[in-house]
């Protein structure tokens, strides 16, 4: 009796639970000339929702997510980096919210390996891009953030595999678990998460940063900073992230 139950343990492990409900949660702002296309390789997947949360948008994407029978949340002022994602996630009702931006084209192929990591049972799968630590030239600031906040916790096996990169998927357990507002600050719920011993995987990988936009928050220095403002809010998540799990774990 034993050896059939380690039988069919051994089988049963990697196979995919594909009547999980998949939600889909875009949050927007400008996007209108990019938005159609995110939208047609996500449709491919057959999600049970897709949410985009237009953020504050004066171009017409909220006309481009309505022809494609999205549900829509529009703000009509932007309420900054990242709320977006949390709005929708408070929003969402599958059992697996994957996350995008609406700037980056994403086959749906590549999409898939995201849901069928939550599919297989990991809770969080997020996107491996280890390879950009080889690239020949000086890591980035945020890389550098990404890296450290893994080894600080003990996952350096994610390298640089982080929630402030599309597309990561979550599942709702872990959702309702740590807090959909938490998502608005995504290093403090990867922090959350792993210190929590929340299952994270990089099993799947898409190359997302020569595809990114180039937005002006990503050149040029802020106020009080010599860096970016994009750099400045990402670097100071990750110090945030690194507060709580001092203050909550000493």
């Amino acid at each position: 009796m034993c050896v059939f139950l380690l039988l069919l343990m051994f089988a049963w492990k990697g196979k995919s639970d594909t009547s999980m409900r998949i939600s889909v949660v875009i949050p927007a702002h400008n996007e209108a000339s990019t938005l159609s296309q995110v939208l047609v390789e996500v449709e491919k997947l057959k999600p049970y929702e897709i949410i985009v949360v237009d953020n504050g948008s004066t171009d017409g994407t909220n006309e481009v997510a309505l022809q494609h029978s999205c549900h829509v949340i529009y703000y009509k002022h932007s309420l900054g980096n990242d709320v977006g994602r949390a709005i929708g996630a408070r929003e969402a009702k599958g059992e697996i919210v994957l996350f995008l931006d609406g700037d980056i084209v994403i086959e749906s192929k590549e999409l898939q390996r995201f849901v069928k990591g939550v599919q297989q049972g990991h809770q969080i799968v997020v996107n491996n891009l280890t390879w950009s630590v080889y690239l020949k030239m000086r890591p980035h600031y945020t890389t550098v953030g990404k890296f450290m906040l893994n080894r600080y916790l003990n996952k350096k096996e994610l390298v640089v595999g982080s929630l402030i990169a599309i597309p990561h998927a979550i599942s709702r357990e872990v959702i309702e678990k740590l807090g959909w507002w938490n998502l608005a600050d995504p290093a403090l719920f990867q922090a959350m998460a792993m210190s929590r011993g929340v299952d994270i995987s990089d099993m799947a990988s898409v190359d997302v940063i020569y595809t990114n936009k180039v937005r002006p928050v990503h050149t040029g220095t802020s106020p009080d900073s010599p860096y970016p403002k994009a750099t400045s809010r990402i670097m100071g998540d990750h110090l945030r992230a690194l507060q709580y799990i001092t203050e909550t774990y000493g």
